[in-house]
């Protein structure tokens, strides 16, 4: 820098024009290309100029006491390699799924998005005529849906209303429930159907050792009824450091399996209060089970809302409580000699990959990334897998997550039509043939969570050839008969299945009712 007049002024560096070991030694170089006189009189084997090297690059770097010739070659072989890269495969592509999504207003100020991979997205850019009559078919449908709600005092509005004004004393909101809770006996007998019913043996995220040790501990029993040899419940209390979700883990099994019409009230507005006060701070195993219960609970009873709206704060509460507490993590090192206090590792196990499903199947229909990263998924190993019988929902786990990760890909191009065939060979490996679904006498139950990873399956292999239909404009025969025959396998499975499922709710039903006898409420 110099002075003058009072300006200071810049003088322009002179561009460095000699290779690197003239520069480094002070030698005239002539500047010879490949090499220039100095390097090939000495026999040098390479030659390099700073000006070739494509990136800003420092010549200090190479200017240093001991010249980085190992630096220079390893730039330009990554050059070069980047060069044979790009090539190749030419340049980054922006994904076109990523621009196609649903935005819908509800009433008030409620603002909904929905991503590519949710049917609401996929409608929304589709053919006129069949959107029509799909929002006359959907209407017909929301009016059915919301007196249903009607019929059940439901929705987001008394829901949030309930939770807050019922829920001011936690101690008083256990003693209400004690006057509507079925005997001792009569819960015994319900935990006990539970553990050997098809919904537990396909979703196994319960001890039932730990179960019952907290039944013991939390309900209390009173006198036993000389007439119905019965003892009623006169008390509730919570387990060591108001872990009240051990109470709530037991009243979600009864909303399973004993409560086969409604709900009670008392009961309701307590579940309605652990779920609201879920950010409370606490970290309980019991709470991601009661989690996990409560999303099975509204799946079940169709309560989840449009496209899973329900079931998505419930299964994002879980996700980000269950790498919180380590089930990310290898969990037979991480919960060793702790099964005591958290139940058998296998059920934990479980648990977690039960959570993983959920996030999978909440981010498929809402259409948005995954919750949990994959910096946080753990596979378990083979041999454990083998134990705890859950291989089939950890291949589909991982295959899940991978097509949802490429689909979301801002700068690459996906291919569709091959992530299907990954899809179609599982479900060849992985199934037994969809004739074998079709024939009523096949199915007992026992086969309700190998159903969910069919139906799931399905869904996806639909969800991408509609894509490829609608962001990729391909109208092969391939793609259309691809979206009719997966829409209608799934539409025939659901028919048949839903068929023979009813036929065993009535079944079960009508044994419940002559072998249940009334709760006091009911006599009342």
């Amino acid at each position: 820098m110099s002075e003058a007049n009072g300006k200071v002024t810049k003088r322009r560096r002179k561009t460095v024009k000699s290779c690197l070991f003239c520069r480094k030694r002070r030698l005239k170089c002539d500047h010879k290309r490949p090499r220039c006189s100095t390097c090939e009189a000495r026999g040098l084997p390479e030659c390099t100029y700073i000006e070739k090297l494509t990136n800003v690059v420092d010549p200090g770097v190479f200017l240093e006491s001991t010249p980085n010739v190992g630096l220079v070659r390893k730039i330009k072989e990554l050059e070069k390699q980047l060069e044979a890269y790009t090539h190749t495969t030419g340049k980054l592509e922006k994904n076109p799924i990523c621009d196609l999504y649903s935005f819908s207003q509800k009433s008030g100020n409620q603002f909904i998005y929905h991503g590519p991979t949710s049917f609401r997205a996929v409608m929304s850019d589709g053919n006129k005529k069949f959107n029509d009559y799909y929002r006359q078919t959907l209407d017909k449908l929301q009016k059915d849906r919301a007196n249903l709600k009607n019929m059940r005092h439901h929705s987001a509005v008394t829901e949030a209303a309930n939770a807050k004004d019922d829920c001011t004393d936690k101690a008083s909101i256990l003693k209400s429930i004690c006057h509507v809770l079925p005997s001792y006996e009569d819960i015994c007998s319900s935990l006990s159907e539970f553990f050997k019913g098809a919904l537990f043996c396909s979703y196994r995220i319960l001890d039932s050792h730990k179960v019952f040790h907290d039944l013991n501990m939390c309900f209390f029993k009173g006198p036993t009824d000389p007439v119905t040899n019965k003892s009623p419940i006169v008390g509730l209390v919570p387990a060591d450091k108001d872990n009240y979700y051990s109470v709530g883990v037991i009243i979600e099994i009864l909303c399973l399996v004993y409560y086969v019409d409604d709900i009670p009230t008392e009961i309701d507005n307590f579940n309605k209060h652990l779920t609201s006060n879920i950010i409370d701070g606490t970290l309980f195993i019991e709470k991601m089970q009661f989690l996990m219960l409560q999303y099975m609970y509204r799946n079940l009873v169709g309560l989840n809302g449009d496209d899973m709206t329900y079931g998505m704060f419930l299964v994002h509460l879980a996700s980000a409580m269950a790498t919180r507490m380590g089930l990310h993590q290898n969990i037979r090192d991480l919960y060793k000699d702790k099964e005591n206090l958290c139940g058998d590792i296998a059920s934990l196990e479980t648990l977690w990959y039960f959570i993983l499903l959920s996030d999978l199947e909440v981010s498929f229909n809402m259409g948005t990334p995954l919750r949990i990263s994959d910096n946080h998924f753990y596979q378990h190993s083979s041999d454990q897998l083998a134990v705890s019988r859950i291989t089939l929902l950890v291949k589909f786990i991982t295959l899940g997550r991978n097509v949802l990760r490429i689909i979301h890909h801002h700068e690459t191009k996906p291919d569709l039509k091959k992530l299907i065939g990954s899809l179609r060979d599982f479900l060849k490996e992985s199934f037994k043939p969809l004739s074998y679904y079709l024939n009523p006498d096949n199915l007992d139950g026992s086969e309700l969570g190998e159903l969910h990873i069919l139906f799931l399956t399905l869904a996806m292999m639909f969800n991408l050839a509609d894509l490829q239909r609608v962001c990729f404009k391909e109208k092969s025969a391939e793609i259309i008969n691809s979206c009719v025959q997966y829409s209608f396998i799934s539409l025939l499975l659901a028919t048949n299945i839903t068929k023979k499922y009813f036929m065993l709710d009535c079944i079960y039903s009508a044994e419940t009712m002559v072998s249940k006898p009334m709760s006091r409420s009911e006599e009342r």
